[in-house]
């Protein structure tokens, strides 16, 4: 577990540059139309050596090293990016949310992260 936390630590700029963390898209559906409402936004680590390497691994390392708001910036502009794709090919877009954490607000100004992403997509 401790050499789990270790190589996300020390992978994770790595991981982000090479694209082996991505953004997961879970389905939010409405219980009683079963009509599909929007989505969420998740993340995934694909390790070419390690293979999969769980969420539950890597978002308490990322916490607890200070480090989460690297891995939240990321999928914010990565979401903004597909989402940005989508409209100029003319799919349809569904809203999507993504979860922050609260040491966001405090290692990084989340606000302007967001507002940087938002401008790609308009």
């Amino acid at each position: 577990m401790i050499d789990d936390q270790y190589f996300v630590v020390n992978h994770l700029d790595e991981a982000l540059e090479k694209g082996y963390i991505k953004p997961y898209f879970q389905p939010v559906v409405r219980a009683v139309s079963g009509d599909l409402c929007g989505m969420e936004a998740l993340c995934r680590w694909i390790d070419p050596e390690r293979g999969f390497i769980s969420p539950a691994v890597f978002i308490p390392a990322l916490e607890n090293s200070q480090l989460i708001h690297k891995l939240d910036s990321y999928i914010i502009k990565e979401v903004c990016k597909i989402y940005r794709f989508n409209i100029d090919n003319k799919i349809e877009m569904i809203p999507v949310s993504f979860n922050l954490s609260k040491l966001d607000f405090i290692l990084t100004d989340i606000e302007k992260v967001m507002e940087i992403a938002w401008l790609m997509i308009y």
